[in-house]
């Protein structure tokens, strides 16, 4: 009973944390054309993640991104913040502690922006923080999946979790060879990116939806169930485009 109520106020407080900043871009244009003129224009969009999204988001933890720019924090120990915040989300989601879950994957999500940002604005960025940047991604998905695959260890959803776990590492091996070959590639629906944003989405949602009469869970699992579908055709659709081009050398 406690960890329900608690999934369902900070399910709420996460709702109106960030519906309201939203409301007021769309409401306020002065507010939106301040948002608009400050896009970067470095920053990549996808179909489920546009770039006009992601600018926004930019624009908004922008106030933190300034302070931490002015700090000694490395770019390395934001990139290693963003893990442990990986590892807690998993625990988290481990003991069933969805929306406190959701709430650490938003912060993953933010160091995972800046990281990079702060190292190119310091003149810093190297090869070996990328290096880092993307082993981190990789070891911090699996704490998180791994936490969802704890928590519904006992049900059907579990074998949805494990679809997603691995089809995920599929797609990210699947480019890293295609690059070792000499083809670079980005191909596909879905990416990280995308998968804990529709994690982040159900995961902060889910409770509050359960107290208008949704079953337990419902909109964190409809989530899997459609990162599942989305994740095996993202993977076919990168191995059919990586052998296209192969192919046809």
């Amino acid at each position: 009973m406690y960890q329900a109520i608690l999934n369902f106020y900070v399910s709420l407080f996460l709702i109106m944390s960030v519906a309201c900043p939203l409301l007021i871009s769309l409401l306020y244009s002065l507010f939106f054309k301040k948002i608009s003129s400050e896009m970067d224009h470095h920053v990549g969009g996808s179909l489920l993640l546009h770039k006009k999204l992601r600018n926004w988001w930019i624009a908004i933890i922008s106030p933190l991104e300034s302070t931490l720019f002015k700090t000694k924090l490395s770019s390395n120990t934001l990139t290693l913040s963003g893990l442990f915040l990986s590892f807690v989300s998993g625990i988290l989601f481990s003991y069933g502690y969805i929306s406190l879950a959701g709430a650490a994957l938003i912060l993953n999500a933010v160091f995972d922006i800046l990281d990079g940002r702060i190292a190119r604005r310091r003149n810093k960025a190297t090869r070996m923080g990328a290096f880092l940047d993307s082993f981190c991604d990789r070891i911090g998905e699996i704490f998180i999946f791994t936490g969802l695959l704890l928590f519904f260890r006992l049900t059907s959803v579990f074998h949805i979790v494990l679809i997603i776990l691995l089809t995920s590492f599929l797609i990210s091996y699947a480019r890293a060879r295609a690059e070792g070959l000499g083809f670079y590639t980005k191909v596909g629906l879905i990416q990280r990116a995308e998968r804990l944003f529709i994690l982040i989405i159900a995961s902060c949602t889910s409770p509050f939806f359960e107290v208008f009469g949704f079953g337990e869970f419902t909109i964190l699992i409809a989530a899997l169930d459609i990162l599942a579908i989305l994740s095996v055709f993202t993977l076919f659709q990168r191995c059919f485009s990586i052998y296209s081009s192969l192919r046809s050398e």
